[in-house]
């Protein structure tokens, strides 16, 4: 959202001076509109818009709304997870009640996703985690200089037993069975830790006419490893933070839309990137049965359809059930929400079961409402009922 040098002014036309409060929300999917309470319908209730994104800002100062400043502009980017340019800009009048058509501009690639987070912390090596010694596995000494291997650094009185153990594991490697490399002496000795395998290290020992190649790993006993594990738990706890760190904000950047949609606005309030939908609908009168709990039911139930990919919502009430329409090409579905916080719905299998003929000779009909057990108590609460029935 950008704003200019002196952008607002009072009711009397007055510029601000100080700080204000700029209160933004964005609207995306059948919940947030419902939620909302605002209407996707034209005065007259013959046509519905689908949304590429919808948003409400406005602005106060001291509890005083303030208005946009008579000739500045704000630019407003909203982000977008809708493709195509043939949506248009519109402002919702709540004098008329109705939709003012602003114009249109085609959309920009959201460059922002694809740059690297500026915030994304590098990731440490992966702790090695100390092995305490087995007095019952074979293990010897070797004199290395450990800084060389930054990860064993910390560690005292180390241990080195033979790595590979069980069915598969080749004699001619394990030191335990061939005593004759500790009558050598080497005249170089080699160790590589693995790429792969934190802990698990290559030897390599070799002489004029002799060489010998096993894989080892390191092993502590006693206050040693006392003092290495407790290391390592402060250094895996360092780095799953970090790694946890690093997944949330993938996951956020992943989750940003492709695209900005930007228009310069004069006023505050609703704006919709929008187009009008006015299918070949089928027309009919519409009533609602809800069982055993139609004694819930009263004159201030609304029901909602919602359709075009979750992104279309259009409210009836008891005054504007005999003007109930619907698309048979989209997916529909009724959802109500009851006294009690109870929810109603007829689901899109529901729709598709519907005898068309039948509907467009009868003009009317009556949907058979299905009630979830379980009332919802939250804004998440509904979210996830409409995954549910969707």
């Amino acid at each position: 959202i950008n704003i200019p040098k002196a952008a607002f002014q009072d009711a009397d036309g007055n510029l601000i001076e100080g700080e204000v409060e700029i209160a933004y929300r964005e609207f995306h999917d059948a919940t947030a509109i419902i939620a909302s309470g605002i209407p996707m319908t034209n005065a007259e209730g013959d046509e519905y818009m689908e949304t590429a994104g919808m948003f409400e800002l406005n602005g106060s100062q001291n509890g005083q709304e303030i208005q946009v400043a008579e000739g500045k502009e704000l630019e407003v980017k909203m982000a977008s997870f809708v493709e195509g340019d043939d949506f248009d800009f519109f402002y919702f009048d709540e004098n008329t009640n109705n939709w003012e058509n602003k114009g249109t501009a085609a959309p920009e690639k959201n460059t922002a996703k694809y740059e690297p987070a500026k915030e994304l912390p590098k990731l440490p090596e992966v702790p090695l985690e100390p092995i305490e010694y087995d007095e019952d596995v074979f293990t010897f000494k070797i004199n290395i200089t450990t800084d060389k291997y930054p990860e064993l650094d910390v560690y005292k009185g180390i241990r080195w037993q033979y790595y590979e153990t069980g069915e598969g594991a080749d004699p001619k490697m394990n030191p335990e069975l061939n005593k004759w490399t500790f009558e050598v002496n080497w005249d170089e000795i080699e160790l590589e830790p693995s790429k792969k395998e934190p802990g698990k290290y290559y030897l390599t020992l070799r002489s004029y006419s002799k060489e010998f190649i096993t894989v080892i790993t390191p092993t502590l006993e006693g206050k040693n490893y006392e003092e290495a594990m407790a290391y390592y738990k402060q250094k895996n706890k360092e780095y799953e933070r970090t790694k946890s760190r690093i997944k949330e904000i993938n996951a956020r950047k992943a989750n940003e839309a492709d695209l900005l949609r930007s228009f310069r606005i004069s006023n505050f309030g609703v704006y919709n990137w929008d187009i009008w939908k006015n299918p070949t609908r089928l027309r009919i009168s519409a009533d609602f049965d809800y069982g055993q709990e139609s004694q819930l039911v009263n004159n201030d139930i609304s029901v909602f359809l919602i359709t075009g990919s979750n992104r279309s919502v259009v409210r009836y009430d008891q005054m504007t059930y005999n003007k109930f329409s619907f698309d048979p090409n989209e997916d529909n579905f009724l959802v109500v929400v009851l006294p009690e916080n109870k929810v109603a719905y007829f689901s899109k299998d529901d729709f598709k079961k519907l005898d068309l003929a039948k509907l467009e000779q009868d003009k009317k009909y009556t949907f058979d409402m299905k009630i979830l057990d379980e009332p919802i108590v939250s804004f998440e609460d509904f979210y996830e009922v409409l995954d549910k029935i969707n």
